[in-house]
């Protein structure tokens, strides 16, 4: 396979592979669910637009991680779709890191919206 030659070319794989987990990943689509209902208390809840720039990150990394642990799970299974201890591993890892991320937009929009609503 080359390498893109053009910024162009790298821009368009890239939205390739964002449909691609959007249309096959059930979870991205969870997430990207989760993310806009929280978007919308968010701004009924006239959050910061700091607080707002700090929840965009979350949810990139989130979905960042996503994608990453998708590959990671591809990449595994062009390797062998037999069970191995070893692709148990690498496979649970990378679910341990959209966890991860998962759980840092929880808590940071926990702490936000709480914060609106309570105090």
């Amino acid at each position: 396979m080359r390498k893109n030659k053009t910024f162009y070319e790298s821009v368009r794989c890239a939205v390739a592979g964002m449909i691609f987990g959007f249309r096959t990943e059930k979870n991205f689509r969870i997430y990207f669910g989760i993310a806009t209902f929280f978007f919308i208390v968010n701004c009924l809840c006239r959050i910061s637009l700091t607080e707002h720039i700090l929840l965009i990150i979350c949810v990139g990394m989130a979905f960042s991680a996503e994608m990453l642990n998708t590959a990671i799970e591809h990449l595994c299974d062009l390797y062998t779709t037999e069970e191995h201890p070893e692709i148990r591993r690498i496979k649970d890892l990378g679910a341990a890191a959209v966890l991860m991320a998962g759980n840092a937009f929880f808590i940071m929009e926990g702490i936000f919206v709480c914060r609106r609503l309570f105090f």
